[in-house]
Formats: C-alpha cells, sequence, structure tokens
C-alpha cells in the first residue's frame, strides 16, 4: 500500500511538472518578436487569416499536430522534405500550385514559436476614419499663407489709397484752375499727382512696401530649394504600392530590407521580386505588361519556368516573350496587352539580365546625414512609443498607386520630428527618481548641427 502511495506521488509529481513545463514553453513565446520575423520573412506570400500565394497560416499548428516536429523541419528546409518524398510536404506543395517556398534554416525552433504564437494571435485590423480631437485647436499664426494675405490686403488698401490721392489731386486741380478762371488740364492733375508722391513720407511707404514684399517672396523662394515635395517621376516599371504595401500587405522591409539594418533602405534587385513573379504572371491592373519587364531584367523564362541562359540569343528571348504575351490560356484577369509588339518592346526596353533603372524620389542634400536603421532601431512617435513606421515620413505609401514624395523633408520638418517625437529608450526623471520618462530626441542632442552635417 506505502509503495502504491510512493508510486501515485512520483507520477503526480512528474505530470505537475510535465505540464508546467509545457505552459511555460507556450507562454514562452513572444508574439511581438513573432510579428517582427513575419513581416520581414514571410508577409510577402502569406497571411495570418487569408491565402495570398501561399495558404493563411492560422491553424497551423494545431493541423499538424500529430507530428508536432513536422511544421519546424517544413519552415526550415521544405525543399529537402519534398525532395525526400514526405507525403504531408508533397501535398502541401501541390495543394499551392507548386509554388517554391524559401527555406529558412537559419530560424532556430523558439523563432517559429513566435512567429506561429503571432498568427494565432493575429487579429484583422479595423479602419476606422479619424476623427478631430475635441479641444484641439491650431493657432492660424502658425500658417505661412497669413502672412502673404495680410501683404496682398495692404497691397490693396495701396492701391485704393493712391487712386484716392489720384482722385483727389484732380479735385485740388480743379478748384485752383477754378480759381485762377482757366479750363482744368490733365497736365495740371498729373502735375499735383506727381508733387504728392515727391513727399518724402509717401515715397517711404511705397519703398518700404516693395521692400518688404519682395524680401518675404525671396525668402520663401529661398527655402524651396532644393525641396521636392509632390514629385512623382514615372518609373520604368508601374510599380503598385496600393497593391502590394496595402491590398497583399506584403511588409515594407521585405523589399527594402536595408531600412532596419543600414544607413540605406537598398532598392530590391529583381529577384527579390521572383520570389513570388514566379507563380505570380499576371497583375489586376496591367496584366502581363509590367511583370513582363521583371522577367527581362531577371532573365525569366515565363513558359519554361526557368532562367534564360546569359548567352541565349536575343531574337530567341523575343520569341518566347512574344508568345507568352500574347497566350491568354488561363489569366485570371481581363487581357490588358492590346499591342504584343509595343509590350515587349517595352519589357526590352528594360534590359535583358540588367538591372532596373528606378528614379530616386526621396533624396537628400549631400551635405545632410540620414540613417534609416538609427531611425527604425531607436526611434519612437509621440503617440505610443512604437518604432517610426515608414508612414512617418513617407507618407501612406500604402495607399499610393504611384508613389511621390509626401512630406517636404527640410530641415524644419526634421527639427520638429525631433522637438515632438519620443524615442524606445527610458530614463529616471531628473525631477523624480521613482519615476522614468521617454525623452525626445531633441533631450538627446538630437538638434546638434553635428548630427546631422559633418
Amino acid at each position: 500500500m506505502k509503495y502504491m502511495i510512493t508510486t501515485i506521488r512520483i507520477s503526480l509529481t512528474a505530470l505537475l511538472f510535465v505540464l508546467c513545463l509545457g505552459w511555460t514553453n507556450v507562454h514562452a513565446a513572444d508574439v511581438g518578436k513573432g510579428e517582427a520575423l513575419f513581416k520581414q520573412h514571410c508577409s510577402s506570400c502569406h497571411a495570418p487569416d487569408r491565402k495570398i500565394v501561399g495558404p493563411a497560416l492560422k491553424g497551423t499548428k494545431a493541423k499538424y499536430a500529430d507530428d508536432p516536429t513536422w511544421i519546424y523541419k517544413w519552415i526550415k528546409n521544405n525543399t529537402a522534405l519534398i525532395k525526400a518524398g514526405d507525403k504531408k510536404a508533397v501535398a502541401v506543395y501541390e495543394a499551392n500550385g507548386k509554388a517554391a517556398m524559401t527555406v529558412f534554416t537559419f530560424l532556430t525552433d523558439p523563432e517559429i514559436d513566435d512567429v506561429l504564437a503571432y498568427v494565432e494571435d493575429y487579429k484583422p485590423k479595423v479602419a476606422i476614419a479619424a476623427a478631430p480631437t475635441s479641444g484641439e485647436t491650431t493657432n492660424p499664426l502658425d500658417d505661412p499663407q497669413i502672412y502673404y494675405s495680410l501683404l496682398g490686403l495692404v497691397g490693396l488698401l495701396i492701391g485704393v489709397a493712391v487712386m484716392l490721392v489720384f482722385a483727389a489731386a484732380g479735385l485740388a486741380a480743379s478748384v485752383r484752375a477754378k480759381d485762377e478762371s482757366r479750363d482744368l488740364s490733365a497736365d495740371d492733375v498729373w502735375q499735383t499727382f506727381k508733387n504728392f508722391l515727391s513727399n518724402k513720407f509717401v515715397t517711404t511707404c511705397i519703398v518700404a512696401t516693395v521692400v518688404v514684399g519682395g524680401t518675404i517672396q525671396l525668402i520663401s523662394a529661398a527655402r524651396g530649394v532644393s525641396l521636392h515635395q509632390g514629385f512623382m517621376p514615372e518609373q520604368p516599371i508601374k510599380f503598385d504600392h496600393k497593391l502590394h504595401a496595402g491590398i497583399n500587405q506584403v511588409n515594407c522591409q521585405y523589399c527594402h530590407s536595408g531600412a532596419s539594418k543600414s544607413k540605406n533602405a537598398w532598392i530590391p534587385s529583381t529577384n527579390v521580386c521572383m520570389n513570388c513573379h514566379k507563380a505570380i504572371e499576371e497583375g489586376p491592373t496591367y496584366g502581363k505588361g509590367e511583370i513582363s519587364k521583371i522577367y527581362m531584367s531577371a532573365k525569366w523564362n515565363p513558359i519554361a519556368d526557368k532562367y534564360f541562359a546569359d548567352n541565349t540569343p536575343i531574337d530567341t528571348v523575343a520569341a518566347v516573350f512574344k508568345k507568352w504575351l500574347a497566350d491568354e490560356a488561363g489569366i485570371k484577369y481581363p487581357k490588358k496587352i492590346k499591342n504584343v509588339e509595343s509590350a515587349y518592346a517595352a519589357a526590352k526596353a528594360i534590359g535583358f539580365n540588367k538591372a532596373v533603372e528606378w528614379i530616386r524620389i526621396h533624396n537628400l542634400p549631400d551635405h545632410a546625414y540620414f540613417n534609416h536603421a538609427q531611425h527604425i532601431a531607436v526611434g519612437g512617435n509621440d503617440k505610443d512609443g512604437k518604432v517610426i513606421e515608414c508612414q512617418t515620413c513617407h507618407g501612406p505609401i500604402q495607399e499610393m498607386e504611384v508613389v511621390y514624395q509626401h512630406a517636404p523633408l527640410s530641415m524644419g520638418w526634421c527639427i520638429n520630428c525631433h522637438r515632438e517625437s519620443k524615442t524606445t529608450y527610458s530614463f529616471p526623471d531628473p525631477k523624480d527618481a521613482k519615476k522614468s520618462m521617454t525623452p525626445t530626441p531633441e533631450q538627446m542632442g538630437g538638434l546638434d548641427c553635428a548630427k546631422c552635417h559633418y
């Protein structure tokens, strides 16, 4: 009996230990890190709650609960599983149109746990129209337009005054002519008017108005030098950010992967485009037309589903592209190509196996230093301290079919941001050591000249 009780106690202790360990493992997953990893590596082909190129990921762990380790093997090296003839791997591969999935051998099991925890925790964002903040007022004197309006009003008043003076001069000349018993002449009126204008006070007022008005216009024009707000060039490929970043929710850093680790955000090569466009051959707006330019740059054969050899004759490339562009079999969207020859010519202009020559939109002066990684890694905002989003500087990029420069990116604009935004740092409050404070870049020396000019 004593032996049985001891056995039961040991069994219960072991069971409790296993349950606690399992509970710890479940809750050790970091949803925040999982979101960052998902957006960086997965969001170009997957969404938590809907199919894009690959299937929706929500419920993945439960789906393969009969073999919990399989999902880790699949994520790390799905290609090896498929080649080995793994039944689950082959079934997933065929169910998704045999679209190639990137291997993630560098991801650890805890990192995969983080990603899976994020997709399970994912809740779609509900767009809510921004309402005016009650009690929030703006100072009309902050708008420079008011000064131009006042200057215009002053000019109008001066014009009215000149007209009145001219009328008064005419009346004075008329009275003088009557007193001298002679007819009023235009010379009399003009002479009286010139005498008024030669008055030092009147002359000073006119000169002052012209100088002040001209100075304001000169300063305004000077401050606009090298500022390109609203600049919207036509790019060699009509890349629709609204479709990619907005509708399909591709994370910005999937393409611009340097933003979090480099001074520059990086322009993606067409190899990055091909991660998705090996499987996606047409778009809802331009059909095959714009995607054919990507294929030309990447030297992709859309009929054979493989890359052309470097020494492929251009006549062979032309024949393949024209045949593919003209083929309407299996197209999802209405045909957009009216002239195959002109569509091929546009693709050929990109250059076979040549980098796409994108036109730079956001371009700071050479004497101004800006580091993307510095802002992404430690920058915050004035609302909840989260990392700065791309939209902070680039505007609603997820709504732009054609990208343009949203913000002025002027020195004053940057300084205001450094004064108002918060960082992700936290320090003891110098006024109360028991409290912490989140400093602005200004409080950390972010307005020093040498921070951006050296």
